[in-house]
């Protein structure tokens, strides 16, 4: 995108930003409202629930969608229908709305039992260090904006943009936007399951709803299919038993129970995987 956008400027527009400070990630409206439902429900029912959803095959989950979804009004259809009912099976056994927050940032939910030595403790030692305290909708808009936001989406825009000389510049981070943003409460920004209000609020002025009240869409990219495809004999080769267990580092059962599910269509371990192949990538790069 960023190659494309050369070709006819030098100096382009980004609206990174606006989610982390004006709430516009789904995990924003629908952590708080999960975690209320959790919490007043039996712990032995949460248990069962969350088994059965995580037990159930993608594909079908797929299949089930495709049947009702054509009969369902707009508002309620979803894009990756399957990563989100497994993700929810992951949520249902949370024990306080920070968890419920940091289960769905995180890909491996338990680190410790797949990273080689490493305990509870450490997990919640780092994630404690990384990522400010959760107790409201509100401190998940700012632990995004001090933590994702910069290492992972300004980087991302950064490097792309810079590798073919765009330079992208950032609106809505200006500070004053900033100190704007940081000054209305929670609930001018995100109500009846929507957020970005006050976005949404100037834009209706000047456009259509149809052009911008749509459901969230981002840039994600099929690795699932590819990992199945043509990426196929590179993962099985960076995945291998042998390969992860001469580093040391990973538990290689769980990486092949995952990958053997993969593979079959019984289950989406696309991110994953993805985070096992690149840190095996980079572990081969360096020469560990």
């Amino acid at each position: 995108m960023s190659r494309l956008a050369r070709r006819h400027v030098t100096v382009a527009l980004s609206g990174d930003g606006g989610d982390e400070l004006f709430g516009g990630y789904t995990r924003y409206f629908w952590s708080k409202r999960i975690w209320d439902a959790v919490n007043k429900t039996p712990n032995g029912l949460r248990k069962l629930v969350s088994k059965s959803l995580l037990a159930t095959p993608v594909n079908w989950i797929h299949y089930a969608y495709n049947g009702i979804a054509p009969i369902l009004p707009q508002s309620l259809r979803q894009n990756n229908v399957a990563d989100k009912v497994h993700k929810l099976g992951g949520l249902l056994t949370s024990p306080s709305l920070q968890k419920v927050y940091q289960h769905t940032l995180q890909h491996w939910p338990r680190y410790p039992s797949l990273v080689m030595n490493m305990s509870d403790n450490m997990l919640l030692d780092y994630l404690s260090a990384y990522c400010p305290p959760v107790a409201r909708t509100a401190d998940m808009l700012y632990a995004d904006t001090v933590t994702y936001l910069p290492d992972d989406i300004l980087t991302k825009v950064d490097r792309a943009s810079m590798a073919v000389s765009l330079e992208i510049r950032v609106p809505l981070l200006d500070h004053s936007v900033v100190e704007f943003a940081q000054r209305l409460p929670i609930e001018s920004k995100i109500a009846a399951g929507k957020g970005k209000l006050p976005l949404r609020n100037v834009l209706d002025r000047y456009l259509e709803a149809a052009l911008y009240d749509r459901p969230k869409a981002g840039f994600g990219v099929p690795i699932g299919v590819w990992l199945r495809g043509s990426l196929r004999d590179w993962a099985d080769d960076m995945l291998s038993a042998d390969r992860i267990e001469r580093g040391g580092y990973i538990d290689a059962k769980r990486v092949s129970a995952c990958w053997s599910d993969h593979r079959s269509g019984k289950g989406n371990w696309q991110y994953q995987l993805w985070d096992v192949l690149m840190f095996e990538s980079w572990r081969e790069s360096v020469g560990l």
